[in-house]
C-alpha cells in the first residue's frame, strides 16, 4: 500500500486529477452502489493497468486472514476495484471457519460460517458482544497429552471457545471486537483492536503492536 501512495504521488498534477477520480469512482462502486461513468472508463483502462502492475491481473478474488486489516487500508483498495474478502479461523479450526462472500463489502466483518459450519457467542454483554464460539467436522479433536486444556477449550456441545470477543449482525456477519482475558486461548490477534484503531485513526502511529507485561 505505501508503494502504491509513493507512486501516485511522483505522478504529475494532471494524472493525480485522472487518478483520484478514478479512485473515488472504484470507492462509490464498492460503498454506494454508485456506477459512474469514470468507473466505466477506469473498469476498461486504470484497475486492469494497478492489477498488472502489482502482477494480480490473474487473480480471481483477494483474501485476508490471521490478523485484523484496517479499515482505511480495506477502502484504499476498493479504489482500484479490488474488493479484500477477510476470513477468520485458528488452527483448531484447522483454518477457516468464517468467511466473507458476495460481490459486496462489509467493512470490518469477517463473515459468516462456511456452510456447514456453526458460529455463536457466550456470555453476551448488554452492547450484544460475546465470546466467539465455533462448531463443525473442522474442529481439532483435542491437544495432544493436555487433557485438561481440550476441557476447557472445548465444551461438551463440542463448541470451541475462542476467546475473542465479538457480536453478530441481523444477516449472520461475525464482528471481532477484541479478546476475552479468560479464555484457555491466549495467542488470539484480535485483542484490543478498539484500542489499536484508535491509536492507529487519531495519533502519528504507523504500526502498532501489544506486549503482555507478567508479574
Amino acid at each position: 500500500m505505501e508503494g502504491m501512495q509513493d507512486i501516485a504521488r511522483s505522478k504529475n498534477r494532471v494524472q493525480k486529477m485522472i487518478a483520484n477520480s478514478f479512485k473515488q469512482a472504484g470507492r462509490d462502486h464498492h460503498l454506494n452502489s454508485n456506477d459512474t461513468l469514470m468507473y466505466g472508463i477506469a473498469k476498461k483502462s486504470f484497475y486492469p493497468n494497478v492489477l498488472r502492475a502489482l502482477g494480480l491481473d490473474r487473480c480471481k478474488g483477494f483474501w485476508s486472514g490471521a490478523a485484523p486489516i484496517r479499515e482505511e487500508t480495506l477502502k484504499f483498495f476498493l479504489g482500484y476495484d479490488i474488493m479484500i474478502h477477510e476470513l477468520y479461523g485458528m488452527s483448531e479450526t484447522a483454518g477457516v471457519h468464517l468467511a466473507m462472500s458476495g460481490d459486496k463489502p462489509m467493512i470490518g466483518s469477517v463473515g459468516k460460517a462456511i456452510d456447514g459450519l456453526d458460529v455463536k457467542l457466550e456470555n453476551v454483554d448488554s452492547n450484544g458482544q460475546g465470546e466467539i464460539c465455533m462448531r463443525g467436522r473442522n474442529i481439532m479433536m483435542g491437544y495432544l497429552n493436555c487433557k485438561d486444556k481440550t476441557t476447557e477449550a472445548i465444551d461438551g456441545k463440542g463448541w470451541i471457545h475462542s476467546g475473542d470477543l465479538g457480536w453478530i449482525g441481523r444477516k449472520g456477519d461475525v464482528y471481532v471486537t477484541g479478546m476475552h482475558y479468560n479464555s484457555t486461548i491466549k495467542y488470539s490477534k484480535f485483542q484490543d483492536l478498539l484500542l489499536e484503531s484508535l491509536l492507529l485513526e487519531n495519533f502519528a502511529y504507523k504500526h502498532i503492536f501489544q506486549v503482555e507485561l507478567k508479574n
